[in-house]
């Protein structure tokens, strides 16, 4: 667990841990105010569920050999983003607010509602307890709506992620913590709204891991190639990804494949690192075809990464996908706890999305 401690004159100081950002300033200057898988908290906008993950001694959700190997490329900045999609400059050609209106089609995605944090007295709850985990997901689904002439959903906006997606450009200087896999820097300010308050900022970065340093990975790539995935952005795209990924694999590193379409099955069973054609050819004969059985494929990758399973490793499930569940497993409380009792047994998952 994290723990902040107030500072300050008794009596005349209530401190107050935020982010100073808002949504227009994040949309309108993100490639220019932009942080380092830094995890910065927001009492008064930040969102949450109310729920909050305590930091495990292994810190296994953000430094597995799967995660460094994705993340080993910078996110691509606006003007490179603009170009992957094919319009930039003349090429672009806006449809104005009331085309945008009038040509939306109902959107089958579904978003939950996360309310904003309270401001609290830090005087008398002096302790902040938070996730480090860094998403950014909903910057590229936003710009995915756009790039097709809709406005975002409302709850598909989150400031925290738009943030997160960018890398620091930023000179401040951190203070590793003795024991914590993370530095962390302060700024103490007058409050713009309340000359008897002042805000304090914090501000999180996970410690930087050499991969080569990291325990022998034991990877489940699961695989959805039903129809839907058919498509440049999604099966295409997630191959090309997958051979990234195999590439920075070690000889001590461990490779297992399950797709799954109408149903599911093991498309290449454990095989090391130093074997990288063999697990080239496995993704290179994903087909798109079939309805969505991915609750059996989840658990069929399970089975997998409990057979190749390293004691004292990483074992971690990749599930790349465009979409929901449609057949076996498919509710999100169903799902939550299987995957729940399977990290309990020293298993983790990831997901990664493709297509729109």
């Amino acid at each position: 667990m994290l723990k902040i401690k107030a500072i300050g004159r008794k009596g005349s100081y209530g401190l107050v841990l935020v982010l100073l950002t808002s949504l227009l300033s994040a949309c309108n200057t993100a490639s220019n105010s932009s942080t380092d898988r830094t995890s910065n908290t927001v009492s008064t906008s930040n969102q949450s569920d109310g729920h909050y993950e305590k930091m495990s001694a292994g810190y296994e959700t953000s430094y597995s050999g799967a995660d460094l190997a994705l993340k080993s490329k910078p996110s691509p900045s606006s003007v490179e983003y603009e170009s992957r999609l094919g319009f930039r400059g003349a090429d672009y050609q806006s449809p104005g607010l009331r085309a945008v209106f009038e040509t939306q089609q109902p959107d089958t995605a579904q978003y939950k509602n996360y309310s904003d944090n309270p401001v609290k007295q830090v005087v008398t709850e002096p302790v902040s307890t938070f996730s480090l985990d860094m998403d950014t997901a909903s910057y590229a689904n936003s710009r995915r709506f756009i790039a097709h002439g809709r406005m975002p959903h409302p709850d598909a906006v989150r400031v925290e992620e738009f943030i997160n997606y960018f890398p620091s450009t930023s000179n401040e200087k951190l203070t590793s913590i003795t024991g914590s896999p993370f530095s962390a820097g302060y700024e103490l300010a007058p409050s713009p709204w309340n000359t008897d308050k002042v805000l304090l900022r914090v501000n999180i970065k996970a410690n930087d891991v050499n991969f080569n340093q990291l325990p022998p990975s034991n990877l489940v790539f699961l695989v959805d190639t039903s129809g839907s995935m058919y498509g440049e952005d999604r099966l295409d795209l997630l191959k090309e990804s997958l051979k990234l990924l195999v590439n920075k694999l070690r000889p001590q590193d461990k490779v297992s494949i399950v797709a799954y379409a109408g149903s599911a099955g093991v498309a290449l069973e454990p095989t090391s690192g130093s074997n990288k054609a063999k697990i080239l050819a496995a993704i290179d004969k994903f087909e798109a075809g079939g309805s969505t059985a991915g609750g059996e494929g989840l658990q069929l990758a399970y089975k997998m990464a409990e057979r190749g399973k390293v004691n004292g490793g990483i074992n971690r499930i990749l599930l790349a996908t465009d979409g929901d569940f449609n057949v076996g497993i498919n509710s999100t409380e169903e799902l939550k706890a299987f995957v729940s009792r399977e990290k309990e047994k020293g298993i983790t998952l990831s997901t990664l999305g493709f297509g729109d």
